[in-house]
């Protein structure tokens, strides 16, 4: 019940968020979009501004799953560079994800002001798959290299 009500009280603020256009949604106009209690906010958010927070994270973790799935896609490097290059303006494209995301682009100085952990961690997970890349082949470069000198195991 807890997740459930979560979700719908960071759905709702999405929906009144693109609706609006505006980073300050009321909560009323939350719990209204949402059909939960007062007491359900209460219960999840201290403020008013924790949904924004909760919005920060919930499209940060989607966009960098995303990300990694373009990528994992790739054979080697320069594909994963690729598929992250092409993937961060391909959400522009998909009206959903573009609509999520205009305020916060629209926004983004305002909320590294009010967010400022929040919005270099969500700067940062956006770059984290980019910067790891070759990092991870060189990791499977080494483990599919490396071979035992003498073996215990052989009798």
């Amino acid at each position: 019940m807890y997740a459930q009500e979560v979700r719908r009280l960071v759905d709702a603020t999405y929906q009144v968020v693109e609706r609006t256009g505006s980073l300050d949604p009321t909560m009323r106009d939350i719990l209204r979009e949402s059909g939960l209690s007062n007491q359900a906010s209460c219960r999840h958010f201290r403020s008013k501004d924790e949904p924004l927070v909760a919005l920060l994270d919930d499209g940060r973790r989607r966009m960098a799953a995303y990300l990694d799935h373009r990528m994992s896609a790739a054979d080697d490097v320069a594909g994963k560079v690729v598929a992250w290059i092409e993937g961060v303006p391909a959400q522009a494209g998909d009206p959903v994800a573009a609509a999520r995301a205009r305020p916060f682009m629209a926004h983004q100085h305002r909320l590294a002001e009010l967010f400022p952990a929040e919005q270099r961690e969500s700067v940062e997970a956006m770059i984290r798959p980019l910067r790891e890349a070759p990092a991870g082949a060189r990791r499977r470069r080494r483990s599919a290299t490396w071979r035992p000198t003498h073996s215990r195991c052989t009798g």
